[in-house]
């Protein structure tokens, strides 16, 4: 099958997904320009490069939505880091990240309100190569009551371009009834392991049928274009750390 004719696939079952009534569960993407509609977090908001962050803490995502940042279970701060001077990977030089300071996780962002559409940019605290190491990125989606709506994943390799490349993990859901999200990061062994994660991007609801559908020819171009990165061979080797954190 042909990238061109997945990509269209996928946007059929995003078109069937924002059209039906009934739960239809969780349908995840790589395109952040897919979900992105007015819910966004800079984490330049919640400290400085550098900066030890309490958790939980809470953030905006907009004028109307807010979430509780976390992780479950455990006493370590997260930490504020920026790509090419605290953190050396995939992310696009200067970008905040939020690292999950030596701890597994998970990260879990719980929502104030309701929403239909999450993701993020993530990497995991080792990279190089060649080959690059591999991973896998997870995220679990919650309604009301911790009930699992359904999760998605993505495969991925870790190396240190800096060049923006960082794989993105979102989802869609059938109903705007998304209240919690966990993510995680295992290695190639299966083991969990500590992360960085640029500003999430989401949506509270996505557009209704009559205007989605206007969108459907820009997207339809958008994903036409779409290619998967290649997979740079880098020399392996542990991603150095400020010797404050």
């Amino acid at each position: 099958m042909t990238k061109k004719l997945k990509s269209c696939f996928f946007l059929a079952a995003v078109v069937l997904i924002s059209t039906m009534g009934a739960h239809a569960g969780i349908v995840g993407t790589d395109s952040p320009a897919l979900i992105s509609h007015g819910l966004a977090v800079d984490w330049t908001s919640v400290g400085v490069e550098y900066a030890y962050i309490q958790q939980p803490f809470s953030i905006s995502l907009s004028d109307a939505i807010g979430a509780t940042v976390s992780l479950p279970g455990s006493t370590a701060d997260l930490m504020r880091v920026d790509e090419g001077t605290s953190w050396f990977g995939d992310f696009a030089l200067g970008t905040p990240l939020l690292w999950t300071n030596w701890d597994p996780g998970p990260l879990r962002f719980v929502f104030d309100q309701p929403i239909q559409a999450f993701g993020l940019h993530i990497q995991p605290d080792f990279g190089g190569g060649p080959p690059p190491p591999p991973f896998t990125a997870t995220m679990a989606v919650f309604g009301t009551g911790d009930i699992l709506l359904g999760s998605v994943s993505l495969d991925g390799f870790s190396t240190l371009t800096e060049d923006g490349t960082a794989p993105f993990l979102g989802f869609f859901s059938s109903q705007r009834d998304v209240v919690r999200v966990d993510i995680g990061v295992i290695d190639e062994d299966g083991f969990p392991v500590d992360f960085a994660v640029d500003g999430p991007v989401g949506s509270a609801s996505i557009p209704e049928p009559g205007g989605f559908w206007l969108a459907v020819p820009p997207l339809v171009a958008f994903l036409a274009r779409h290619s998967w990165r290649s997979r740079p061979d880098h020399q392996r080797e542990t991603r150095p750390k400020d010797a404050s954190a």
